[in-house]
């Protein structure tokens, strides 16, 4: 009855304000936004005609508005040309392109969730309803799992239980994944769990895993995380939004070809490495044979002639630290050590840099690199004059 009342709601406001609907979007201007803005739940998409972000993730935006407008959801997707629309661009503190803020009855929160469909659906579902889906009996629960690639489904025989409420506070906290909750024990006799199991159902690696740690919400979010992609992720346009949007900031990054004959190998030693780092480092493969991965290589500063070779980068930072290791051993003991060495706080950062030239010092301008520099300009034995310059100046 609430859903049907809202509905008519919803229509009774679009027609007042004469806000115009393209491709299950709401078309936002000054004229019509107060009106827009009465409504209970209202993403809005600032946009720019001229950003590529913008259209590359314009296909993204309306799948979503279409799967939220045939499940009938809470959340209207709209959008805002910001270079248009000024007074309302600078209001809200708009200052790139593509932004996203969820208006709650004209109340704005950042949107935090990712750039693909599925994960904006997921997100706009998790603001608007409750923290956890009710999963009242066995096939509602297997459609909920089938579904999605990873879901957290909680068992309780008690629904106002301390640990029921904790696990909800958990749902709560998280944007990124969808909860379920359930109290039937036909569900329980069919995934063949006990009360207060939390279980993480997926698509990969071992399918089903159940929590088996106190119920601390900082060790059930690393429970969580460590099961929200598999153990080891290649990256991809896909799966980059979930990698950099996700709560665990530190990455290994194995750069290799596939086509390397110890590609299998390789993967499996490395895969065996990140077990022991479930909810702590993301582990990530870059095919570097992949035209468009290309300039993933650029940016670490990584040569050809060096794959396969291993990075650790920290995605929290603005410049994106980045650790190399020593060794070039690519089985799982070098991996476990480079990474726990990285989490020890024992490595120093590395800096791109070009290679030392052989001749650096036979004329009277030496020629300094990230590998000389410190021995070099550090000399205390004599005064040197540095000039930092850039090739294309």
């Amino acid at each position: 009855m609430n859903s049907y009342l809202s509905i008519i709601a919803c229509c009774l406001v679009l027609a007042a304000a004469d806000i115009v609907e393209e491709d299950n979007m709401l078309v936002l201007n000054s004229e019509n936004w107060d009106e827009a803005m009465s409504l209970e739940y209202v993403l809005v998409e600032w946009y720019a005609p001229w950003c590529g972000h913008c259209k590359s993730f314009a296909p993204e935006y309306k799948k979503a508005a279409a799967t939220l407008n045939n499940d009938g959801g809470d959340v209207k997707l709209s959008t805002i040309d910001g270079t248009v629309y000024t007074n309302i661009t600078s209001k809200y503190g708009v200052t790139g392109y593509p932004t996203l803020k969820l208006f709650i009855k004209g109340d704005p929160i950042e949107y935090t969730g990712g750039r693909k469909a599925e994960d904006i659906v997921a997100w706009c579902k998790k603001k608007s309803g409750p923290p956890a889906k009710d999963l009242e009996h066995v096939s509602k629960t297997e459609k909920f799992i089938d579904n999605e690639d990873t879901v957290i489904v909680g068992f309780f025989k008690n629904k106002d239980s301390e640990k029921a409420k904790i696990f909800l506070d958990l749902a709560r906290s998280l944007d990124t994944i969808p909860f379920g909750i359930t109290t039937n024990p036909d569900v329980f006799t069919r995934y063949e769990v006990k009360d207060t199991n939390i279980v993480a159902f997926k698509k990969f690696d071992e399918k089903k895993s159940v929590y088996s740690g106190d119920y601390k919400l900082d060790s059930l979010k690393k429970f969580v995380h460590g099961n929200q992609v598999p153990l080891v992720t290649e990256f991809s346009d896909d799966t980059a939004p979930k990698l950099f949007t996700g709560d665990i900031k530190s990455h290994a990054v194995l750069f290799i070809q596939k086509s390397n004959k110890d590609f299998d190998k390789i993967i499996a030693e490395y895969k065996k490495a990140a077990e022991g780092f479930k909810g702590k480092v993301l582990f990530v493969y870059v095919d570097t044979e992949r035209e468009d991965n290309s300039k993933v290589l650029e940016y670490f500063g990584i040569a050809e002639k060096e794959v396969p070779t291993l990075r650790v980068i920290n995605v929290a930072t603005d410049d994106m630290v980045k650790y190399k290791p020593e060794s070039k051993s690519l089985d799982t003991s070098a991996f476990k050590t480079f990474v726990q060495s990285y989490l020890d706080g024992k490595l120093k950062r590395h800096y791109k840099s070009a290679d030392l030239p052989e001749d650096w010092d036979k004329k009277s301008v030496k020629v300094l690199t990230s590998s000389n520099f410190k021995k070099v300009v550090e000399d205390k034995s004599k005064d040197v004059v540095v000039e930092f310059y850039a090739p294309w100046c």
